[in-house]
């Protein structure tokens, strides 16, 4: 796998073990790759399940809680009033 420079690369393994560019990780762990071209290396001697993310960055703030992903706390907070209110869109 090849992401391009400048795009936010991850791998996120989901069960057994992985060496990511020579970097072991196991179920449960992710490895964020720097933001250079290269190729990735995803190797297993078991086998794993795992993802692979990859894409252009955001580039803005980010403000998380529970199961809510905002750009700020008030968004979060505001989230989760709507949510309890009943009011939050789907």
């Amino acid at each position: 796998w090849a992401p391009q420079e400048g795009h936010t690369a991850l791998v996120h393994v989901f069960g057994g073990e992985v060496e990511v560019n020579g970097e072991k990780a196991v179920d449960g762990q992710m490895v964020v790759l720097e933001r250079t071209a290269g190729e990735v290396h995803v190797t297993s001697a078991s086998g794993a399940s795992v993802l692979l993310l990859g894409g252009e960055p955001l580039n803005e703030p980010v403000a998380r809680y529970g199961p809510f992903v905002m750009n700020t706390q008030a968004e979060i907070v505001q989230a989760f009033e709507e949510y309890q209110a009943g009011t939050l869109v789907r």
